[in-house]
């Protein structure tokens, strides 16, 4: 499915927001009017979020940074041998 499978569900209302790759989201949220809401690794992964919806984007954004900060986010990847890296 990948980027575009993401992009398709976007535009078929199906999706409010995607995670991909920086550079394939980037060119989807280019091209669909999107913004990216946050970069969630330094691979870097984003999550692109439709410009009509702020909302969302604030959403995503505030519980990203409330997992971070309470090291939720570090407390679930190290059991699961997830490669973690401080923001």
């Amino acid at each position: 499915m990948g980027v575009n499978g993401a992009a398709a569900a976007l535009d078929a209302g199906r999706a409010a927001a995607m995670v991909g790759d920086k550079a394939g989201a980037t060119v989807i949220a280019t091209e669909r009017s999107l913004s990216i809401a946050a970069v969630i690794a330094q691979r870097p992964y984003v999550i692109a979020v439709r410009k009509s919806a702020p909302d969302i984007a604030n959403a995503i954004s505030d519980a990203l940074r409330a997992a971070l900060n309470s090291g939720e986010i570090r407390d679930a990847a190290i059991p699961a041998a997830f490669p973690y890296e401080a923001p």
